[in-house]
């Protein structure tokens, strides 16, 4: 089986805007995904390559929707701080103050859920450390304890405060799983160092309760219109978005360092403010550049290198490497 143009030359634009080709030896012939830069808002560049389905050879289109993984939690994460501006709760809270039944409900914050340093894994299991203390990634678990605890101060189901989010950035093709409906959802795949490919399930039911932390839906575009919502001060006020882009925590991330981390969101060694994400051989980028207002977006819903994620995202890193 073979994917739908195999090869890939991109042109990018450079700090000034002036075209460069980038060799070929940059990018493997498996990359399946749609590229977009943009600056102050506006796309620059869009590259589009590969299938939305492997099985069918049905190319992409640009406006192909992802499974965005953990990109998603900046989203969520605004939704907790749109809350905090508000008055409705403060990120010094205990979860306890929202959530109950929960043993180390008192002991663990919502800033601590946000920067990942609460030590907690699951509702009915001990703290693996004194939260506070020491960063430890969760995938979804403590993003789905703030989708749960911003369901209590606003009223409304963590679907429809992201769909209300979405209507106010005009991101038209972003959803939650459970909000789904379309044609536009490229299909996950995998593909093996032998060369041949295999179509993953795609079961958005079990997505749903991922959506907080890892599952949200959307497109390369609308991530662009997210950053310029966001980044240009369109919704939060200062003082809560100075919360989530100041780091309160360090990660030792495997592709990408050691990054600083706010809230949902990571600071890079360029002072880049961004996420990387994998969701079922789903796997993006979504860098903001404060510098310069530029924007590099990457979604892809092929993993060509499943058993080894730094591969996986070795078109990624390169990208990340060329952008200022």
């Amino acid at each position: 089986m073979r994917l739908l143009f195999p090869g890939i030359l991109l042109v990018l634009f450079s700090v000034r805007l002036a075209a460069q080709s980038l060799p070929d030896s940059l990018f493997t012939g498996t990359f399946n995904g749609v590229v977009v830069l943009g600056e102050k808002g506006r796309v620059s560049f869009i590259q589009v390559r590969g299938c939305s389905d492997c099985g069918r050879n049905v190319p992409l289109r640009r406006d192909a929707q992802f499974v965005i993984g953990s990109l998603s939690k900046q989203i969520t994460a605004v939704l907790v701080l749109r809350e905090y501006d508000k008055g409705r709760l403060r990120p010094e809270d205990p979860v306890s103050r929202y959530l109950s039944g929960i043993s180390w409900g008192d002991s663990v914050t919502i800033h601590q859920l946000l920067n990942h340093t609460s030590g907690a894994v699951a509702t009915d299991k001990p703290l693996t450390h004194r939260p506070g203390t020491k960063f430890v990634y969760s995938p979804t678990f403590t993003y789905g304890l703030l989708a749960r605890i911003i369901e209590k101060t606003s009223g409304k189901s963590y679907d429809d405060l992201a769909a209300d989010l979405f209507v106010r950035c005009g991101m038209k093709h972003s959803t939650t799983p459970a909000r789904y409906s379309g044609q536009r959802l490229s299909q996950p795949c995998l593909r093996y160092p032998d060369g041949h490919y295999q179509a993953e399930k795609l079961d958005l039911q079990s997505f749903r309760p991922l959506a907080a932390g890892g599952a949200i839906i959307s497109t390369a575009e609308n991530l662009l219109r997210w950053n310029t919502h966001l980044h240009g001060g369109k919704l939060l006020s200062v003082d809560a978005y100075r919360k989530m882009t100041t780091p309160s925590s360090e990660r030792d991330h495997t592709i990408w360092g050691k990054v600083g981390y706010g809230y949902g969101i990571q600071i890079g060694q360029k002072g880049d403010l961004g996420h990387s994400g994998y969701l079922d051989a789903y796997n993006s980028i979504n860098f903001y550049y404060p510098s310069t207002g530029k924007s590099l977006i990457l979604l892809s819903n092929v993993d060509a290198s499943p058993d080894d994620i730094i591969r996986c995202f070795a078109v990624h890193r390169q990208l990340y490497n060329l952008i200022r």
